[in-house]
């Protein structure tokens, strides 16, 4: 399964116009033979939800996402999602035009400039899914979600060999405090190597708030810039007894649009 990872910029609150670059993203991803095509949190609305003057959440059931995936690829896209009663940080997975799986974000920060329990609600569950072709099995983990050890694990105990993690992760609040790259860096290789699954690790690029965010691709490949790259992943490769899935380290990786200088292999 080749996974395409489309690190990208938004419009806060333009749907449409964010719609249509996740089109031709995808288009070029197809173009170079991805199954799948992973973009950030929330990268159809944009993540400082408060500076919207109105109201711009759609539903998980929106045609103009689910025509993404008729494109040549499925797409794992974020939104803010609205539902009758409640809104979300959600990301979705589509195939074939259709709704394959929403996970809704659990753990959401309220600190600093992270405000999202002010604009949308935690989710209350957490399942795997059967990723389309026999390719395995999947769990979406978006962002914060991965800082919490338990999710992970109870993810694979569902049956996950690929975790997908959208993030919109800052590159650093306090550099000489904190590393967020090398943190996540060791987080997402920890879980690879204990829970023996593949880490599938997409970040938004650009600027916020005045804060650069994180611009860094997984499988020994980092961006500064909007682009992506691409991995093959072996989901089938695991079985019920032994899961053999290789670690992210070992990925065959391709470049796709403006990605950055591929990283020196490591044991």
């Amino acid at each position: 399964m080749r996974v395409a990872l489309a690190q990208t910029d938004c419009a806060l609150g333009e749907v449409d116009e964010n719609v249509a670059a996740a089109e031709d993203q995808i288009k070029q991803a197809a173009a170079q033979g991805a199954d799948l095509v992973v973009f950030p949190e929330l990268s159809l609305h944009g993540y400082h939800l408060g500076d919207l003057k109105q109201d711009a959440s759609v539903p998980a059931q929106d045609p103009r996402l689910l025509a993404l995936s008729t494109l040549g690829a499925d797409v794992v896209v974020g939104l803010h999602e609205h539902t009758s009663l409640r809104a979300y940080n959600t990301s979705a997975y589509y195939s074939d035009g259709q709704l394959l799986h929403a996970h809704r974000k659990l753990y959401l920060p309220n600190y600093l400039a992270w405000e999202e329990r002010k604009h949308v609600s935690p989710g209350q569950h957490l399942r795997a899914y059967d990723l389309p072709g026999g390719h395995g099995r999947a769990a979406t983990l978006v962002c914060n979600d991965a800082w919490q050890p338990v999710l992970p694990w109870l993810a694979v105990q569902d049956g996950a060999e690929v975790i997908l993690v959208p993030a919109n992760s800052a590159a650093s609040l306090d550099p000489e405090a904190m590393d967020t790259g090398l943190y996540w860096d060791s987080l997402l290789s920890y879980t690879a190597r204990m829970l023996q699954c593949w880490v599938v690790f997409v970040n938004r690029v650009g600027n916020v708030e005045r804060r650069d965010v994180l611009g860094r691709l997984p499988c020994r490949r980092s961006a500064r810039h909007g682009g992506g790259a691409g991995a093959e992943v072996g989901a089938g490769a695991c079985d019920g007894r032994h899961r053999r899935a290789r670690s992210p380290a070992s990925a065959a990786v391709g470049p796709l649009g403006r990605g950055g200088e591929a990283w020196p292999d490591r044991p």
